[in-house]
């Protein structure tokens, strides 16, 4: 994959591992230099020095080059061909993380030996998965501690979502952790503390779409949708979408689940809005969304087909769309308007499963 030249006061250089430029046709990593590089990470000495090194192909002092561990090909025309990462970087819904910095979070706690954190795809979306070896003489790992520890030390997004302990973990010769034959992570971490039942209808039926979400068998009702349960913007629209099922006298979007992250406070809310126990309907939960609805659910990927429409008096519709759709304006104009050319009413006519991946 091309991924063009330098821009306008940027200067590249695909070096081998030895430092030195390599010819055209041959591969290497990619470093940056120019007046737009900046001088390193705020408050992160280790990580300035591994990224920002000096520039020996400029003469003047104190210049830097950014090393970006990307793997790279040069070609006839300095045009630059991605070929892929030189180290333990991954990037999970629009967020560049460091491996090696959850693993040093974790090794860092008295009750663990060694530690290593790999990337796991569930329902089609990468979670992060961190496999641990205990010393011997700790009993039982304090998995509630060690969770609010990372919290602590992690951004949210950093915190894995899966957390096993293990005897061994796969090695390379070279003596370097082979993520790639980690085993496939068994035990959810996130969210994992006191369990709090729902108490009324409202909070039980939020609770069940939240697990029919996250895939849990139990969870609590004062867990963070995000914080503790790992959450993101496309878990919560699909939560939206199963509740307006059962939940279809109040009005709840997206939004709601970020200003009220936990199944407590989001009932609360749609208590507060007019929502009694009588008005839930008792029919199973099915991941539905209207026109509008679609709106809300961010630039990803999402596999989507119309799979009845309602229509006026005037007219009737039947299509069936199947594709992989990018940009949600695309798909929610696409959808409002065959509402609007067929006189439907745009904010209850259309319904829609979908599946996200």
């Amino acid at each position: 994959m091309t991924i063009g030249r330098a821009l306008p006061g940027y200067t590249t250089y695909v070096l081998d591992e030895a430092g030195n430029p390599v010819a055209v046709g041959e591969e290497g990593e990619l470093y940056i230099g120019g007046d737009g590089v900046g001088r390193g990470y705020m408050n992160l000495t280790e990580m300035t020095s591994a990224r920002f090194v000096p520039n020996l192909f400029d003469g003047r002092s104190g210049e830097r080059l950014y090393r970006t561990f990307d793997h790279v090909r040069l070609g006839e025309h300095g045009e630059l061909h991605f070929l892929g990462r030189l180290d333990d970087q991954v990037k999970i819904r629009g967020f560049r993380i460091e491996l090696s910095e959850i693993e040093s979070v974790l090794v860092s706690q008295p009750q663990i030996r060694a530690a290593a954190v790999g990337v796991t795809e569930v329902s089609q979306l990468k979670e992060l998965a961190a496999f641990v070896i205990c010393h011997d003489d700790v009993p039982a790992l304090d998995r509630d501690r060690l969770a609010e520890l990372l919290r602590q030390k992690l951004p949210p997004y950093m915190v894995p979502k899966y957390l096993d302990i293990v005897d061994t973990l796969p090695m390379m010769p070279s003596g370097k952790i082979d993520r790639k034959r980690l085993p496939a992570p068994q035990n959810f971490f996130k969210g994992l503390g006191k369990i709090v039942a729902p108490t009324d209808p409202v909070e039980r039926t939020i609770a069940e779409a939240w697990q029919e979400s996250f895939k849990l068998s139990a969870l609590s009702v004062e867990a963070d949708f995000f914080i503790d349960l790992g959450g993101h913007s496309l878990l919560a629209a699909q939560c939206v979408n199963m509740l307006r099922t059962s939940i279809n006298t109040v009005a709840l979007s997206v939004r709601d689940i970020y200003e009220h992250r936990t199944v407590r406070n989001l009932a609360a809310e749609l208590r507060r809005r007019g929502l009694d126990d009588g008005s839930i309907a008792s029919q199973s939960l099915v991941v539905e969304a209207s026109a509008a609805s679609l709106a809300e659910i961010p630039h990803k990927r999402v596999r989507s087909y119309v799979r009845w429409l309602t229509v006026s008096a005037q007219s009737a519709i039947a299509m069936l769309l199947y594709g992989i759709l990018a940009a949600p304006l695309a798909y929610a104009a696409l959808l409002y308007g065959a509402v609007a050319n067929n006189d439907m009413t745009a904010d209850r006519a259309v319904e829609i499963s979908i599946s996200v991946g």
